[in-house]
Order: structure tokens, then C-alpha cells, then sequence
């Protein structure tokens, strides 16, 4: 008598298994092997107790970080995490982690936004002073340059000079 195949082996975890082992052995996975074998393994005995969630939770979870943000941050946060406007991705889980980035133009005259006409953070127009700053009334004057021939000889040990 044949043994029923267990339900798991039906939807594919074995399969997954497969292909993980397959993607460690020819390097594809960007790990050591040994440490890629052990994931494809430690995923293996997850996805039997049914321990791994779906893409869709993957979403949900991205939206729980969000709502852990203050309320002036999340509605950005929501924006980038599910990649609307000019949100860019570099790198990977495999390669160290996923960056976000997201452009959020500011308004122009909001603390934080660039002065007119300068396209660049952080310009100063030459001889303009931001509100509060003052420029110093005379400049700082460079060190002294080194006399020739250096400051002379160390003292020996002990801090003594030897007597003439």
C-alpha cells in the first residue's frame, strides 16, 4: 500500500525547495553556499508550518511600519513604500537591504527650501546672510607657517636638555 503524499509536498514546497537549492549550487544566489544551503533548508521547514507569508502580507506589513510614523511622516511613507510618484529602489535583500528613495518637492519659502534661482541645497547667493547669521567682522588668519629647518631637535627622554 502507497502512502498518501503529505499535503504540503502538493502546493509546491518541495518544489520551491528545489529551485533554492538549484539557484545556492550555481551561485545565482549572491551567499555563500553553505549559508544559502541553510536558508533554502530553514525556508523549507517554514513554508511546511506555513510560517512564510505571501507577497500580500509583505504589503500589509510595509503599511504597519508606516502607521508606527507620526502623522506629518506617514502619508510619505505609505506613498513610497507602495512606489507611487518619484520613488526610486536600489539594491536588494540578497545584496544587504533595499534604499527607498523618494523626491518630495518642497514649497518654495518653507524652512528647508532651496533660495530662488539657485537649483542647488545648501547655495548662498555671494554676499547674501541668512536671517539670524552674521558674517564674522574679520577673517580668521591662517597659522603660522613652519620656521625653516623645523623647531629644532626633540628634548631626549625625560624632558631634559643635555648641558654645553
Amino acid at each position: 500500500m502507497g502512502a498518501a503524499a503529505p499535503a504540503w509536498s502538493a502546493s509546491g514546497t518541495d518544489a520551491q525547495y528545489r529551485e533554492d537549492v538549484a539557484r545556492c549550487k550555481s551561485g545565482a544566489s549572491g551567499q555563500d553556499q553553505a549559508a544559502c544551503l541553510r536558508e533554502a533548508g530553514a525556508s523549507l521547514v517554514e513554508r511546511r508550518r506555513n510560517g512564510l507569508t505571501a507577497p500580500a502580507d509583505a504589503q500589509s506589513n510595509a503599511m504597519a511600519r508606516c502607521n508606527a510614523l507620526p502623522a506629518d511622516q506617514r502619508q510619505d511613507c505609505m506613498a513610497q513604500m507602495s512606489g507611487q510618484g518619484s520613488t526610486s529602489v536600489q539594491g536588494s535583500v540578497t545584496g544587504g537591504g533595499v534604499l527607498r528613495e523618494t523626491v518630495i518637492p518642497v514649497p518654495a519659502g518653507t524652512p528647508g527650501s532651496t533660495p530662488a534661482g539657485t537649483g542647488q541645497p545648501g547655495y548662498t547667493q555671494p554676499g547674501y546672510t541668512q536671517p539670524g547669521y552674521s558674517q564674522p567682522a574679520t577673517p580668521v588668519a591662517p597659522p603660522p607657517a613652519m620656521p625653516p629647518g623645523g623647531y629644532g631637535t626633540p628634548a631626549p627622554y625625560g624632558g631634559q636638555m643635555p648641558r654645553q
